[in-house]
């Protein structure tokens, strides 16, 4: 098989003699009757000696793992077409198709050894070999690994702010998700707050008020990365909203980052890698998830609605001595909440 050759030899069998039978047959020979008897026995062995042959069987169970050791070292597991890479550019796959396969017919090898072995011959057995064909082929997932979701948002926010989420966009373009793999925002981007990292200070949402920080401006980077991943089908494993409804996104659909304390996080539940582009033209954030498409939806999309409110907190102040007695300086002033429901909805042929 494929130009090796192995060989069986009288050592690979289990030969079994009836060695006690034998002995105790020969003890017993001129050991019963009387004196007269045995005495009689004993002379006739003088003329006529008396001959106890051994007989044998053989097994075949060091032979049969010697046999299976063979068929593993011919059996070859076959081989699945592949994604070899993702052009970011062209948003296209290059693929590797896939490799059969081979298997051996041990029952059939078995037996044609052990009939060669048990007459006492010696011979050549052809191993029987089949192929194993592959099952996923390099058109099934030309036909599947496609775009998965895609999500867009509008910045209404400062140069600075478009600076930051063009940095962020930059840094979760390409990004490369295994299967089974988790995707972590702060883990793709890095740290957003130094300004060495070229980021720039815009208003930001901290302990629930407006304030200017570095990095002000990414969580609607994460939010778009957030709304093509839930079209996309991936499994959320870590998102929080911010403290008030944000304006880039419906309600309850937003996602906020705040390195390295809070993170968004999501894993791919597919076979296949997932490739994500991310990008900022003018005021436009979008972000394009591409992939393993299930057949069993066509779409998805997210919708949500506001189910409540939350009663309007206390406004909070603080003490400042150099104000005038009487007078106040407020540190943070309460607005009402809302509540909020989120869903994915599945279509398939327009249903």
């Amino acid at each position: 098989c494929s130009g090796k050759s192995w060989k069986v030899t009288e050592d690979d069998l289990d030969f079994h003699f009836d060695t006690d039978k034998v002995l105790n047959e020969a003890y017993a020979y001129a050991r019963t009757g009387d004196e007269k008897k045995r005495l009689s026995q004993i002379e006739g062995l003088k003329k006529s000696p008396k001959n106890y042959p051994l007989s044998s069987t053989v097994t075949y169970e060091t032979l049969e793992k010697k046999l299976a050791k063979i068929a593993s070292e011919i059996t070859v597991k076959p081989v699945d077409a592949t994604v070899v890479s993702f052009d970011p550019a062209t948003a296209s796959f290059r693929y590797q198709d896939g490799k059969n396969g081979v298997s051996v017919d041990t029952a059939a090898f078995y037996k044609q050894v052990e009939s060669l072995a048990s007459g006492a011959k010696t011979g050549t057995v052809e191993v029987p070999v089949k192929s194993v064909p592959f099952g996923v082929s390099e058109a099934h997932l030309r036909s599947h690994m496609q775009k998965l979701g895609t999500f867009q948002t509008v910045s209404t926010n400062t140069a600075d702010g478009n600076h930051n989420m063009k940095l962020a966009a930059a840094a979760v373009n390409g990004a490369v998700v295994k299967p089974g793999a988790e995707f972590s925002f702060n883990g793709t981007t890095g740290n957003t707050n130094l300004p060495e990292n070229g980021y720039r200070k815009a208003v930001a949402i901290s302990g629930g008020k407006k304030v200017m920080e570095y990095g002000g401006g990414v969580c609607q980077v994460s939010t778009t990365v957030y709304g093509a991943a839930i079209r996309s089908n991936m499994e959320i494993t870590s998102r929080a909203n911010h403290m008030w409804q944000s304006s880039y996104a419906p309600i309850g659909l937003d996602a906020t980052v705040s390195y390295p304390s809070l993170d968004f996080k999501f894993k791919n539940p597919t076979d296949y890698p997932v490739y994500i582009l991310a990008g900022m033209s003018g005021t436009k954030v979008t972000v394009t998830f591409y992939g393993y498409h299930s057949a069993d939806y066509d779409t998805i999309e997210a919708t949500s609605k506001q189910t409540g409110t939350v009663a309007q907190p206390a406004d909070e102040y603080v003490v400042d001595q150099s104000l005038a007695k009487g007078e106040k300086k407020l540190d943070r002033k309460g607005n009402p909440g809302k509540r909020a429901e989120a869903a994915r909805v599945f279509y398939k042929n327009g249903k």
